[in-house]
């Protein structure tokens, strides 16, 4: 073995999760070819006499340095990259970043949500840039990309759950295959540590055997991207994405305890201690996600299935959350009002949303690992969405810092219409970023005291 074990970020292009195209015979993309011009590449390893992992090395290091260019982008930077806009918002990050997620290990009933961020960008050519309060997303100075999927590993869900010899052979699979291994084996760990590195928190390879190469090389360093400046809209994948995803962003955003918060809108509270015997799964994020942040800090919409265990969890631990039936007569404007008193109650400054799909009735969404009767129409949520941004933004004190739409399953869905529901949340949900300049530009007043109803808005 070589004197240092060459590391990558598990970051890919669209689609490379699971199932290739074409079975992935096609060639890589020539803009990363190693032998074009203006692309040279001296790859460090020693020797360097495989041809293949020569290749390898240069394509990952090329793909990964434009994909950190990216993330260290400021407002007005012009970058050399495809489809990249600049213009006007009043938001802090400069970067907002699609990441896809395409794993669905964790789910207990339903798979196919693997291939959530697959069909979430194919219907995401029907929309055009706008959002319904008259704001064009285009029109923003932030840079707008798709950074591609995490990498995900079929089988392995969580590192701590396998013996640090079975990782080892994971990792020793790649390097004789000519790859370049990722610096983490379970998907957990990968998506962690992934988001930290696009976020800017200094993060470092798992060491899984005391014989590891030397110095471990993590392609590319990290020096250039700036700490949070990416909003991150994570595509996933089931809802076990969310806890490694909520540990990044919080170690880029908060300053002080109690200064983080999560908004559930989900069907189910996800709050078992376990589910059969795994504490990682879909089943049981925002028991995890209680744990890292509070369960104070912890706030859910839409719930109407939950077990006993759960119902019990929640109300002992504090958790805020509204069920569907609490719904029924409140208005969108009114829930959003409730959330905005309780997390300034909460002294919260930072807030991530998490958006499962299957919180919209079975009827809109068939398309979803566990679709649930008796939900609400995407309609509500999206008002709910509008509300809650312009409150926040009237405010000032609480800045949401990253928005995931998970569990859309397109072999179970009919005519697309959930991965288009879960597009409708994504673009609304950025753009309910953006509310004043929503107003302003449809010609919208806010008089002092005089709330709008949801119809004066669309």
């Amino acid at each position: 073995m070589a004197d240092k074990l060459y590391l990558r970020v598990p970051l890919v292009p669209p689609g490379w999760g699971h199932g290739r195209p074409w079975g992935g015979i096609l060639s890589r993309m020539l803009s990363y070819f190693p032998d074009d011009p203006g692309t040279a590449c001296n790859p460090p390893m020693a020797g360097a006499a495989d041809e293949k992992l020569r290749r390898n090395y240069c394509f990952w290091d090329r793909y990964l340095r434009q994909q950190a260019s990216i993330a260290s982008a400021v407002a007005g930077q012009e970058l050399a990259v495809d489809g990249v806009v600049t213009g006007g918002s009043r938001n802090r990050q400069k970067v907002v970043a699609f990441v896809g997620v395409p794993m669905d290990i964790g789910v207990g009933y339903r798979h196919g949500s693997r291939f959530g961020p697959r069909a979430v960008r194919e219907v995401s050519s029907q929309f055009g840039s706008g959002v319904e309060t008259g704001f064009d997303l285009r029109d923003t100075d932030q840079v707008i990309v798709d950074l591609g999927d995490i990498e995900i590993h079929s089988y392995v869900l969580d590192s701590d759950l396998f013996r640090d010899d079975v990782l080892k052979e994971v990792r020793h699979s790649y390097i004789a295959n000519g790859e370049i291994p990722p610096a983490w084996i379970g998907n957990i760990q990968r998506i962690e540590n992934t988001m930290k590195w696009i976020l800017g928190v200094p993060v470092q390879p798992a060491v899984f055997e005391a014989d590891d190469p030397g110095s471990v090389v993590l392609l590319p360093e990290q020096s250039s991207i700036p700490l949070g400046n990416i909003f991150p809209v994570l595509i996933g994948g089931d809802h076990s994405i969310t806890y490694p995803s909520v540990k990044a962003v919080r170690a880029a955003f908060s300053r002080r305890p109690g200064d983080f918060a999560i908004l559930y809108f989900d069907a189910h509270p996800d709050y078992l201690k376990r589910r059969s015997g795994l504490k990682t799964t879909h089943a049981s994020q925002a028991r995890r996600v209680s744990d890292e942040i509070g369960p104070r800090n912890v706030l859910m919409v839409g719930i109407r299935y939950i077990e006993k265990e759960e119902l019990e969890g929640i109300t002992q631990d504090g958790v805020k959350f509204w069920t569907m039936q609490s719904l029924q007569h409140l208005a969108p404007d009114t829930l959003a009002e409730q959330i905005c008193d309780y997390l300034n109650q909460q002294n919260v400054e930072h807030l991530y949303i998490s958006v499962d799909i299957d919180v919209l009735d079975a009827s809109v969404v068939p398309g979803t690992g566990g679709p649930e009767p008796g939900g609400m129409q995407t309609r509500w949520l999206v008002d709910a969405l509008h509300e809650l941004g312009a409150r926040l933004q009237r405010d000032g004190r609480i800045s949401v810092e990253a928005l995931d739409v998970v569990e859309t399953a397109p072999d179970w869905d009919i005519g697309q219409v959930t991965a288009l529901a879960a597009v409708k949340v994504i673009l609304e949900g950025i753009g309910c970023l953006y509310p004043a300049i929503h107003e302003e530009q449809a010609g919208l007043q806010r008089d002092d005291g005089v709330e709008l109803e949801p119809w004066m808005r669309l």
